[in-house]
């Protein structure tokens, strides 16, 4: 099997047989300023030679969107699903979010993997503090 998923470092559901063989849990994080709206992007692949729909779920505390499935993924194809999360406009600096997002097999609903996604509010121009260089 194949371990290379998306983007650098991100897993998620290795698939054989016409449904996924097994579950990878992946991990990862981004950081956007409060009112951002951060994408992750994630690659699916169908490494099995019947096709395959997947029902995509997704909670999170803030507001988060992905589609709700991944219709008819033919045998030994990819798909990509893009996740958005949209960091709230009060979000104080260092607030974590930690999106689930879960992929299930329709053609085997035993068969599922998950991926959470941290998305941390960084500071905006105006709540940084800059430290003056002072040389001798």
């Amino acid at each position: 099997m194949n371990d290379n998923w998306g983007v650098p470092g991100a897993s998620f559901p290795q698939c054989g047989s016409g449904a996924c063989s097994r579950s990878i849990s992946s991990f990862l994080t981004q950081y956007g300023v409060p009112g951002q709206i951060v994408t992750y992007t994630l690659v699916i692949e169908n490494l099995g030679t019947a096709s395959d729909t997947f029902t995509v779920t997704l909670s999170s505390d803030w507001t988060a969107e992905a589609p709700l499935e991944i219709a008819g993924m033919t045998g030994c194809s990819q798909a990509i699903l893009t996740v958005t999360v949209e960091v709230p406009a009060d979000a104080g600096i260092g607030v974590v979010d930690v999106a689930t997002v879960v992929v299930r097999s329709h053609a085997d609903p035993a068969q599922s993997a998950t991926a959470q996604l941290m998305t941390q509010a960084t500071g905006t121009p105006s709540q940084r503090v800059y430290l003056a260089i002072i040389r001798r």
